[in-house]
């Protein structure tokens, strides 16, 4: 005898060996019934062994959908076939073990929504044994494992292959719908994951490719619901059907960016503080993930915590390595006389060059290949151009030809053996490279950048240009543009010209990779496979050298060279360049050898040439007095002339600037000539600081020697000379900064030195030297202004003069000199006070480290701070800019001032500083009127409010709260969170600001709460006082909720913004195409997750000292005082509407409009576990409050509990039934996604319920609970339900529905209750059935969510029934017995219509329990739902073109109605009829009727209408016109019968004996019209 015994956990196992039934040695049909062919690579889950040879293992085995499974997914995706689980037996050794697998625990009936096929033949605790037939007893056979399986999958791989395997369903069912675009994206989907998952499981992956895959796996797993959605979308607009997404196909999952992990969330009041997950960041990544197709690989830097002010920090420049991979050409041809060829690179922006050149020399033999080629790397490009600019890569190709005529002239000057020709140029754009601009490619990685390359030519007539209204500027501009030749090339390929812009099929592309980094600098030597390659201008981070680049840019009016014909289209002019200096050398790359001669790119005459060289060798003590550039001109390579510039005098270079249209021209003389036979346009710039020397800068930087040693005497000199320093041009200042800085100083020290002695004695010259004091200031502020504020990217010369600035003691009297400004701004405000604004920060650092006396300091600064409060009360618009900018710089005030106060007196100044500013600006930009000048005013007006609250948010995450103390902390706490007060009650309504205010209550909370918290406030009274304000700003969402719904928040957008923004304006991001326009306001969801905070403190701890304060077992707190006046007692709270605000507000968020809650479901279900605690968390104060039946008779109370538990008890239940928590039904990884978030939920939530259901109701008698089995009920309970508003009932219903064991059982409970309750007080359950079917319609025909089962169904009666006690000669027996097996019946045909699949062949199915259902509605008095019905089967019908069915439709409506004058019925919505009386209703539908059977050519039963209708005007309301009407559309109707010709119709009725027959057949009787046929009765 063998017998089985369970495994000790379940097993997951794969096949590895082929197994049939053909291999057992039977023919027994029994059995074989218990074997099924497996294969290798088939997955179980085994739940028992035999015990004698141990040899057999019994399991689940399932078989995936296979193609012709999809037949019924061709209309539908919610209902895609799932695979089939079978039982079976195979041996132990054919199966590989995986692992054992824990069950999940929830409380959950575990069941299986396919199709389960037991060929077992035996009951789920069947005791035979199926090989041998005895009679062994055995334990209930396990649930199919489902959940638990996909639970199962703890590593982010196991994760994919769930997604994959959804994703594989996915594309069947598109392609079996035509959608094969979207299944080519699905299928692409899941090629890409399944590479992610390989990587993954099998660990190929370097750390930072693991990172980038991850994120690229968060990516492509959001891309499955999203294009499940779009290929939904695509069917309902075809197919006019509305998806229910029960199974969570269109939910996309919210996951940590770091690890790609699930959210998981364990929330107990124990453990709050720590694990509490940071919900804006969930939030975040929620909405990211949903709306952007590129996130989290780009787009990902999110932070929630305010950038520091980094202004004044030094950053790494940004330098381009560039790689060169291939240069493609379609033509190997050269021309005659090729020497060879070069290659130069270099970066410009769309108007001037930026760096020197990189050269390629390309010998004559060698191939054109770049492969051994070394890199290139460009270094220090200036941030400035970065910001404002394009960056362009540019390439010039030249080459070099060997002419073939005479060595010299007449003259005997020899002639050109060699010139160099312009081949092809391209440019590329590669500003997307850098890191500092919006949108750039992923850092630290090279990207690959295809350049296009082209050749010049000039024609010989010039185009007319057209150009006619309305064309687009750049269209004009390119075309407007002059073809000057190849000089100017580059410029026309970048405006877009094709202007003399040719193909060259030797050079067509330029393959090169691109790659940013971020280093202080690089030197020389630094890499020795790599170049540098060095900017044109100036830059302090290089090496100090001497260099001038020089431009030729065409040459004017040259003749041929005598004794020389050529066309003046075919001649060619090129110049070359030499110096009288053997030090000066020339070169046109970085890496090129220099050459004491260079050669210009022969060109046409006048086309431009336009090419910079550079010119090295400068000494910087140079012997000779003067140096000097020689031009000698070649025509067609024959001698023409030469000219001379004088290129040095001493220490002044001849510098004409660059790219400035400020040009030179050289004349050139034919040997012999007094006149010029033409000219070459030059311009020429010097870069370095030992020529041209400005001459105040000399001056101020000699000051000792010219001006000191009769300082009494040349003061005015000196201050004469400071003033006209402020007129440098700023390159001087950046090139002598630090020079400039420290002898400015030395000046200032000088004179406040000698001022502060000669005050003493009162001496004459104290006013000189103030004055020489005061200049000095000015010129120090203007000088940090122009080279430091207003240049970011020299920030580190300040830094470097910091390190080594070597001051005197003048601190405390930089800081006085700040005070006179600021003390007297309201009469005198120049340049200098609001360059001070700017470099505040800048003055008070200097400050801090020349500081003699700490005390003097310390005064000074604190009048400092007072008077910047002063500035900032200030209201005169014409200070906002430097209000505005000042603002901006409070937090650097701050850090500069830390070394001498202590953090309480710094928090005091933030509040001094935040009062001064109060609400200025907010709303001012939703203020109208005024012209362009006046709205610019109000633009930066507004900016004082964002920039306040954007300091106060900075303030929350700087050193006060690390190292300051805990009364310090408290203070500055209380002012950010009566600031967000104040904004928040503000009757001004300003998006921004509001959203800038969420942002400081989120920084509040982040630092002070949660797992990532900076500070940790030990006597709870900052969590008390945030749980205090909770209840008061559930006003203010509501009034932002009416707010938006006026204003369009909740149309459907095209963009969105980061949550909680901490820059403004706010970053716009463009939604995924392939998302459908969603509506939602990031407003409400930042203000949902401010909510969702507090009610996580709440669980936290604070809502039992809550508790004991309200019921005065604890005096409140006074430490958050000044916050009293938006955070009434609690007594008074819960005595107002607060409360009844509160729970509107969670009301809504558990159904909510602000965001797409159906597809956003992690934040949802974060949601509904903060509102399930919170609601949770007033058990024990509604105990207290309603504990005996005394208190449930208090008027106060009762209308108390009538308001309020009706909304609580809503919310707790939608929260139970909502589809985040009940996860049965949820398909894929979104089942696992919800439960790491919701868990236990339902069973603590329908616990917790339970309990205060009890408390409401009152003690029953001792008669009553031996009788209904009951201790409580009726009471406050029946006060829930009584009401017209029904949703308590419909809500209960469904939990009762559930598959959780707790709901089911607690549920049921609660709604016997209701019926105990109702028969007690009313002896009828007649309204209790209406409310109850009403409920149920809702449940299955009108809510877009998951609707239950035959078996959920059967489950819910059966535990119903298990709560009746009655006596069977009671009489309530029987009215509850007809009341629920009514409600079954109901629930059945509910059922069995959601069974039946879309499609037209099933419309007389449909039809069937539509006309059942339609019974129930009309029994229970529901016109309203009875005529929503009819009206949705009409408009079906009327879709359907299909209107005899659409007129019989409303036949059931009209005989609803009787033809009474003189009884008036309210509007009604569907169908659309006004208030009229009841004749006149059913008057219209009998019209509506005759209509429709016309146009289904039913004119016989048109008639019989309009018969009917004559009838009722001749009986019941005579009308003239009724009569008229009614014999004009017979008249017509008897015409059209009398010619129609028609052969009689035969009707016959078909009957379905015998149970043989399912319901549908047998109920229903169809009436059958056709001719003359033969009739049969069929028995089974």
């Amino acid at each position: 005898m063998t017998s089985w015994t369970p495994l000790p956990k379940m097993v997951l196992g794969r096949v590895i060996k082929p197994f049939s039934i053909d291999h057992l040695q039977t023919n027994d049909p029994q059995i074989k019934n218990n074997f099924k062919n497996v294969f290798p690579g088939d997955i179980l889950c085994l739940f028992e062994t035999e015990n004698t040879t141990k040899k057999w293992v019994r399991g689940y085995l399932g078989i995936p959908s296979m193609p012709s499974d999809f037949s019924s997914a061709t209309v539908a995706m919610e209902k895609l076939p799932e695979a089939r689980i079978y039982v079976t037996i195979l041996p132990w050794s054919h199966v590989q073990v995986l692992k054992e697998v824990e069950l999940i625990n929830d409380g959950v009936e575990e069941s299986y929504n396919g199709l389960i096929t037991d060929d077992l033949g035996y009951p789920a605790d069947d005791s035979s044994s199926v090989l041998t037939g005895s009679l062994v007893s055995r334990k209930k056979r396990p649930a199919v494992p489902v959940s638990t399986l996909i639970m199962a999958a703890q590593t982010l791989s196991g994760e994919i292959k769930i997604s994959m395997m959804t994703a594989s369903i996915q594309i069947y069912a598109m392609y079996t719908r035509g959608d094969i675009e979207g299944a080519t994206t699905m299928l692409e989907v899941f090629q890409t994951l399944d590479e992610i998952r390989m990587n993954l499981e099998y660990d190929l992956l370097t750390r930072n490719e693991s990172k980038l895959i991850k994120k690229k796996a968060v990516q492509y797993l959001a891309m499955i619901p999203k294009t499940v959605t779009a290929s939904n979308s695509k069917v309902a607009e075809s197919s006019h059907f509305r998806f229910k997404d029960v199974s969570g196909y269109q939910t996309v999952l919210a996951r940590t960016l770091d690890t790609a992990e699930l959210y998981n969330f364990e929330l107990e009041p124990e453990t709050a503080m720590d694990k509490a997950i940071n919900i804006a960041e969930l939030a975040q990544n929620q909405m990211f993930s949903a709306l952007n197709a590129k996130f989290p690989v780009l787009d990902a830097d999110l932070s929630l915590h305010p950038p520091r002010n980094s202004k004044f920090e030094a950053t790494n420049p940004s330098h381009i390595l560039i790689d060169f991979n291939a240069l493609h050409g379609s033509s190997n041809i050269k021309p005659d006389g090729y020497a060879g060829m070069t290659a130069y690179l270099y970066l410009r922006n769309s108007k001037k060059r930026l760096t020197e050149g990189y050269a390629i020399s390309i010998e004559p033999g060698q191939e054109i290949s770049l492969e051994n080629l070394s890199a290139a790397l460009f270094t220090n490009i200036p941030a400035s151009e970065i910001d404002n600019n394009r960056i362009y890569l540019v390439a010039l190709l030249t080459e070099q030809i060997n002419l073939s005529h005479p060595d010299s002239n007449s003259h005997g000057i020899p002639n050109l053996k060699t010139i160099r020709r312009g081949v092809c140029a391209g440019a590329v754009d590669i500003s997307r490279i850098f890191n500092r601009r919006k949108g750039h490619l992923a850092s630290g990685e090279s990207h690959q950048f295809t350049m296009k390359l082209y050749a010049s030519y000039m024609l010989k007539e010039t185009e007319p240009i057209k150009i006619y209204p309305g064309m687009p500027p750049m269209l004009a501009m390119s075309l407007a543009m002059a073809n000057n030749g190849w000089g100017e090339l580059v410029d026309r390929i970048i405006s877009g010209s094709n202007k003399g812009v040719a193909v060259n099929p030797r050079a067509e592309r330029l393959e090169i990779s691109v790659k940013e980094l971020n280093q202080n600098s690089f030197t020389v030597g630094t890499f020795k496979a790599i170049d540098l390659v060095k900017t044109m201008a100036y830059n302090p981070l290089e090496q100090a050298y001497c260099r001038i680049y020089m431009r030729v840019i065409k040459c004017h009016g040259f003749a041929p060279a005598p004794g020389v014909e050529h066309d003046k289209y075919d001649q060619f002019v090129t110049v070359e360049v030499s110096t009288n200096s053997k030090l000066l050398k020339f070169s046109k790359g970085s890496n090129e050898p220099v050459k004491s001669k260079w050669q210009f790119p022969s060109t046409a005459l006048e086309e431009s040439i336009s090419e910079a060289i550079q010119i090295t060798g400068l000494s910087v003590t140079p012997t000779n007095d003067n140096d000097f550039l020689y031009f000698d001109v070649f025509s067609s390579g024959h001698y023409v002339g030469s000219g001379k510039y004088p290129l040095r005098s001493y220490n002044q270079i001849s510098d004409t600037g660059m790219f400035v249209k400020k040009v030179r021209n050289i004349d050139i003389y034919a040997p012999g000539a007094n006149t010029p036979s033409g000219s070459v346009e030059i311009d020429l710039e010097y870069v370095g600081k030992n020529y041209n020397v400005d001459t105040y800068v000399e001056m101020i930087l000699n000051w000792k020697t010219i001006f000191e040693p009769a300082i009494q005497n040349t003061d005015k000199n000196l201050i004469s000379t400071l003033n006209k320093l402020k007129r440098v041009p700023v390159t001087t200042l950046i090139k002598f900064f630090p020079e400039l800085m420290t002898n400015l100083f030395k000046i200032y020290a000088l004179a406040v030195d000698k001022h502060q002695l000669l005050s003493v004695y009162g001496s004459a010259s104290e006013t000189k030297f103030k004055a020489l004091s005061d200049a000095t200031f000015s010129v120090i502020v203007h000088v940090l202004d122009l080279v430091i504020a207003r240049q970011e990217e020299y920030v580190y010369l300040f830094e470097r003069f910091m390190e080594n600035c070597g001051l005197p003691s003048i601190g405390e009297f930089l800081v006085n000199d700040l005070n006179e400004y600021f003390s007297t701004f309201e009469d005198s405000w120049n340049s200098t006070g609001r360059a001070i604004c700017r470099i505040v920060p800048l003055i008070l650092r200097i400050a801090n480290v020349t500081v003699s006396d700490s005390a003097s300091f310390v005064s000074t600064a604190a009048k400092f701070a007072d008077l910047i409060s002063t500035f900032l009360s200030a209201t005169r618009p014409v200070f906002v800019p430097d209000q505005l900018v000042l603002i901006e710089n409070l937090e650097l005030v701050l850090e500069s001032l830390r070394d001498f106060f202590d953090d309480m007196q710094l928090v005091k100044f933030v509040e001094s500083w935040s009062e001064a500013l109060g609400l200025r600006g907010l709303g001012a930009l939703d203020e109208d009127g005024g012209n362009a000048l006046a709205k610019k005013m109000k633009s930066k007006e507004h900016k004082i409010i964002i920039n306040k609250l954007l300091f106060l948010n900075r303030t929350l995450q700087s050193f006060l709260v690390d190292t300051g103390s805990a009364q310090a902390r408290e203070m500055l706490y209380c002012n950010a969170i009566y600031n967000f007060c104040k904004v928040i009650t503000s009757d001004i309504i300003d998006i921004d600001a509001y959203r800038l205010a969420m942002g400081v209550w989120l920084t509040v909370c982040n630092t002070t709460f949660g797992p990532d918290k900076r500070w940790y406030d030990e006597t709870g009274d900052l969590y008390l006082i945030l749980c205090k304000i909770f209840m008061p700003l559930n006003k203010h969402f509501l009034k932002l909720m009416k707010y938006g719904k006026t204003h369009g928040w909740f149309e459907p957008k095209r963009t969105y913004t980061q949550l909680f923004p901490t820059t403004y304006p706010f970053p716009e991001y463009t939604i995924d195409s392939s998302v459908q326009a969603e509506c939602f306001s990031e407003l409400l969801i930042e203000f949902t997750v401010v909510l969702m905070i507090v009610l996580q403190m709440s669980a936290g701890g604070a809502y039992p000292r809550i508790t004991r304060i309200m019921l005065n077992q604890e005096e409140p707190p006074e430490t958050y005082s000044k916050l009293d006046e938006f955070a009434p007692p609690l007594q008074v709270q819960m005595a107002s509407d607060y409360i009844f605000d509160s729970i509107e507000v969670l009301c809504g968020m558990v159904d909510p409009i602000f965001f797409p809650g159906p597809k956003w479901l992690s934040f949802k279900a974060y949601c509904i576990c903060c509102i399930e605690i919170y609601c949770r968390a007033f058990q024990p104060m509604i105990k207290v409050m309603f504990g005996t039946d005394e208190t449930k008779t208090n008027p106060d109370l009762v209308a108390f509990a009538n308001c309020y538990f009706t909304d609580y008890f809503i919310c707790v239940l939608k929260c139970i039934n909502s589809k985040p928590a009940s996860i049965e039904h949820l398909g894929g990884l979104t089942l696992k996604g919800c439960y790491s978030l919701t868990r236990g939920m339902r069973t603590n939530a329908i616990t917790s319920l339970y309990d205060i259901w009890n408390v409401l109701g009152v003690n029953a008698t001792e008669e009553e609970k031996m009788r209904f089995g009951l201790e409580k009920f009726g009471g406050l309970q029946r006060n829930l339900y009584t009401d017209e508003n029904y949703v308590i009932v419909l809500e209960v219903l469904l939990s009762a529905m559930q598959q959780n064991l707790s709901c089911c059982e607690l549920a049921s409970k609660m709604f016997w209750s209701i019926i105990v309750g109702e028969w007690c007080k009313m002896q009828s359950l007649y309204e209790l059935e209406r409310v109850t079917i009403s409920s149920l319609y809702e449940i299955f025909l009108h809510r877009l969510r998951y609707s239950p089962g035959i078996g959920e169904i059967n489950n819910f009666i059966a535990h119903l029934k298990n709560c009746i006690t009655l006596e069977v000669e009671d009489e309530a027996y029987q009215p509850i017995m007809q009341f629920i097996n009514t409600m079954f019946e109901f629930l059945r045909t509910a059922a069995e219509l959601k069974c039946i699949p879309e499609g037209s062949e099933f419309e007389d199915d449909r039809a069937f329990y539509n006309i059942k259902i339609s019974s129930y509605l009309l029994n229970v008095d529901k016109p309203e739902l009875l005529q929503a019905f009819i009206n949705s089967m009409y408009e079906t019908y009327l879709d359907k073109k299909n209107f005899t069915q659409a007129a019989l439709s409303l036949e059931l409506l009209a005989d609803t109605y009787s033809w009474n004058p003189t009884s008036f019925l309210p509007e009604c919505e569907a169908p659309s009829f006004p208030s009229q009386s009841e004749f006149k209703r059913k008057e219209a539908l009998y019209r509506l009727i005759a209509t429709n059977f016309n146009k289904g050519n039913k004119t016989e039963q048109a008639v019989e209408v309009f018969l009917e209708l004559l009838a009722a005007y001749n009986q019941h309301n005579f009308n003239l016109a009724g009569l008229s009407y009614c014999h004009t559309q017979l008249a017509k109707a008897f015409i059209e019968l009398e010619t129609a010709g028609k052969m009689e119709s035969t009707y016959f009725k078909i009957s379905f004996i015998g149970y043989g027959f399912p319901l549908l057949l047998r109920e229903c009787i169809p009436v059958q019209e056709s001719f003359l046929m033969k009739r049969k009765h069929k028995k089974c």
